[in-house]
C-alpha cells in the first residue's frame, strides 16, 4: 500500500512523499547432513539436522524525495528512506535423525522433533539517503549516477514477546555491520525510435572490516535494447551479477565459499 504527496515550484523544484505499509514473508528450510564414509568413528553412522523458520511482518516507513532542474538538460535529485519499524512473528522447528553403527534392540536409526515455537518482536531497518544526477544531451542520449548511502550498523531488534531488550545482539550488529556508499550509472542512447541501454552497478559489503564477509562486495551489469512508437513498445535487457561470501553453519566450523552468478533475461 502507498499513498504518494507532492508539490512542484516554477517546474524547477519538485518535492514529495511516500507513506507505504510493507509486507514481508520469509521462509527458511535448512539441512544438515554428515556421515562417517569409511567407519572411523566408533559407533556413529550418520545423522541429518533440520531446520525451519517461517516469518512474517509488516510495517510503516516514510520517504521524502526532491528533484530539481535548474537548467534544461540537468537533473538533480536525493532522498531520505527513514527506518521501517516491522513488527514480527517468527515460527520455528528443529528435526533430526540419527544413524549408529550396533543397532540396540534392533534399532540403528533414531529421531527427534522439537516443539514449534512462536516469538514476536520488532526489527527497525537501517536509514538510507540517496542522491542522483542526470544529463540529457539533447535528444540522443541520457546519463544517470545514483549514490546511495545506507548506515546497517544502525539496525535494530527490539520488544521481544518474553520482554527481552536485545541488548547483546544490537551490539553485535553494530560491531558486525558498517555504513556503505553503494553507486549505480545507467546510459541510453536514443537512435530515433531505437534505444540503446547500459548500466553498472557496485554495492560494498555491508559488513565490518573484522568479519569473514568483509569482501563480500557486489558486482553488476546490464544492458538493453528499446523501440517506442505512437502505438507500440517493447524492451529487452539482459542483467549480469556476481557475489561471493563465506558461510559457517556453526561457530568454529570450517567456512564454504558460495559464488553467486546470477544471468536475468527481462
Amino acid at each position: 500500500f502507498l499513498m504518494v504527496i507532492g508539490m512542484y515550484f516554477s517546474n524547477i523544484f519538485y518535492l514529495g512523499g511516500t507513506l507505504g505499509i510493507d509486507y514481508l514473508n520469509y521462509h527458511q528450510d535448512m539441512n544438515h547432513y554428515e556421515y562417517d564414509p569409511d567407519g572411523s568413528i566408533e559407533e556413529f553412522d550418520y545423522f541429518t539436522f533440520n531446520e525451519r523458520l517461517y516469518t512474517r511482518g509488516s510495517a510503516v516507513g516514510f520517504k521524502l524525495g526532491f528533484l530539481l532542474k535548474p537548467i534544461q538538460f540537468l537533473r538533480i535529485g536525493g532522498a531520505v528512506h527513514f527506518p521501517y519499524k516491522y513488527k514480527l512473528n517468527e515460527t520455528y522447528s528443529t528435526y533430526m535423525v540419527s544413524g549408529f553403527d550396533t543397532p540396540v534392540d534392533g534399532v540403528s536409526e533414531y529421531e527427534s522433533a522439537s516443539p514449534e515455537s512462536n516469538y514476536y518482536y520488532k526489527l527497525a531497518t537501517p536509514f538510507k539517503a540517496v542522491g542522483n544526477v542526470g544529463f540529457q544531451i539533447f535528444k540522443f542520449a541520457l546519463i544517470d549516477v545514483d549514490v546511495e548511502y545506507i548506515d546497517y550498523s544502525s539496525m535494530k531488534l527490539q520488544q521481544g514477546s518474553d520482554g527481552y531488550d536485545f541488548m547483546n545482539e544490537n551490539q553485535n550488529i553494530s560491531n558486525a555491520y558498517k555504513d556503505v556508499l553503494n553507486l549505480r550509472a545507467g546510459v541510453e542512447f536514443r537512435l530515433g525510435a531505437i534505444s540503446l541501454r547500459a548500466g553498472g552497478a557496485y554495492y560494498d559489503s555491508p559488513y565490518a572490516d573484522t568479519e569473514a564477509n568483509r569482501d563480500a562486495d557486489y558486482l553488476g551489469f546490464s544492458g538493453g535494447i528499446g523501440y517506442r512508437d505512437k502505438h507500440f513498445f517493447f524492451d529487452m535487457a539482459y542483467s549480469y551479477a556476481e557475489h561471493r561470501e563465506q558461510y559457517y553453519m556453526y561457530p568454529n566450523a570450517q567456512s564454504v565459499v558460495n559464488d553467486f552468478n546470477r544471468n536475468n533475461f527481462l
